[in-house]
């Protein structure tokens, strides 16, 4: 038993290394989010028939798709950063089909 509380109007300042807002520290925590995407999406559908088909095949359309999601995002917010983030996670969730793992808080030089 853990206990939330919580404060709307309370002031929350977090220190946020420099490295964080950085173009290359951002792309490759997006990678990271679809990796853990596809790895999260296979321990669920475990056991069920042509589970990693499915997943597979779940990353292959979302890649298809990730550019023309990424154009909307560009049309909404007028930023590049934010239009390439499905196309990263896309491609996150694709490299995890083949091994990829990007151990991004394990390296503490890459924080």
């Amino acid at each position: 038993g853990f206990v939330l509380g919580w404060c709307a109007e309370a002031k929350v300042l977090e220190t946020v290394p420099a490295r964080r807002i950085e173009a290359d520290w951002i792309r490759a925590r997006s990678l990271r989010n679809g990796v853990i995407s596809t790895l999260v999406e296979k321990k669920k559908r475990a056991g069920t028939p042509m589970a990693g088909a499915k997943v597979l095949l779940k990353s292959l359309a979302l890649l298809a798709a990730s550019p023309f999601r990424g154009l909307i995002r560009l049309a909404r917010t007028r930023s590049p950063a934010i239009a390439i983030y499905p196309v990263h996670v896309a491609l996150g969730r694709v490299l995890a089909e083949f091994g990829y793992a990007n151990e991004q808080y394990r390296q503490p030089e890459k924080n």
